[in-house]
């Protein structure tokens, strides 16, 4: 993320439902993690990701009292509940809001607050509002995602999800809507013969469709997306336009060499 901002959309929801997945399992369990953040997220060589450092992690809600050490607030400033910045005692609903917090982050490269001290930031989890509207500078954020942060950064735990696995169904179904938008994506962009592959409205959605286009299993597909690509350069998809120089197709082959070579030499 420090080198490429947000994530493609597609890579940006793959790992964040695997977090919801394998944070909806430590509560399964009656864990209560209270350090969530990427550095606590691992994503190995196959993809897998996998949540780590439960440092700071308690049994149960009775166990989870004021996150407090030698009277010191404990835990990551950016990513800290209303209830943790207060030193109050927080459940399962504080790590809902820094799963919401590490998401923007993931989606749009950028924290949520970011406050010029460590006190200004906490003070911006206790009062001020999350801008999660595209007029606000998070434009990054696919629409349907935006309702279930809008629920995961509340201010009072009582109006967050009921539990991980909700949240877990609610970040699926954003994901869903997602491939709907793709279909309509791939439906706009196909019938150009020449000039820039365009899809008004989804500018962000075109390239990640096409790169996972370049992967379909349907000849014809992959040959339209990477003609796509090759009308609408993006560095984003250098390394799957590469790894199209060894289509079985040639004509996928020929249009993904057309597009790398637009692409700026390094």
């Amino acid at each position: 993320m420090r080198e490429r901002g947000g994530l493609l959309w597609e890579e940006a929801y793959d790992v964040v439902l695997q977090v919801a997945e394998g944070l909806a399992a430590i509560h399964d369990a009656g864990v209560i993690h209270r350090d969530l953040k990427p550095a606590n997220v691992m994503r190995d060589g196959q993809g897998v990701v996998r949540v780590m450092d439960f440092g700071i992690a308690k049994r149960g809600a009775e166990e989870a009292g004021p996150v407090t050490r030698a009277g010191e607030i404990v835990g990551t400033p950016d990513y800290m509940s209303p209830e943790q910045v207060r030193g109050g005692s927080v459940d399962f609903r504080s790590d809902l809001y820094a799963l919401g917090v590490m998401i923007f982050e993931l989606f749009t490269g950028r924290r949520l607050f970011g406050g010029e001290t460590r006190s200004r930031t906490m003070r911006q989890h206790l009062d001020e509002p999350p801008s999660l509207d595209a007029a606000d500078g998070a434009a990054s954020l696919p629409a349907a995602l935006v309702p279930v942060l809008q629920r995961a950064l509340a201010k009072d735990p009582v109006e967050r999800h009921a539990s991980c696995r909700d949240m877990l169904a609610a970040l699926s179904e954003a994901r869903a809507a997602l491939d709907g938008q793709a279909t309509d994506v791939m439906n706009a962009v196909a019938p150009a013969a020449d000039g820039p592959a365009t899809y008004p409205g989804h500018a962000r959605l075109l390239v990640p469709t096409l790169v996972r286009a370049l992967r379909h299993p349907d000849a014809a597909v992959r040959r339209g997306a990477a003609e796509a690509l090759a009308r609408t350069p993006d560095e984003s998809a250098r390394a799957s336009l590469e790894q199209a120089l060894t289509d079985a197709d040639l004509d996928v082959r020929a249009s993904a060499s057309a597009a790398l070579s637009r692409l700026p030499h390094d």
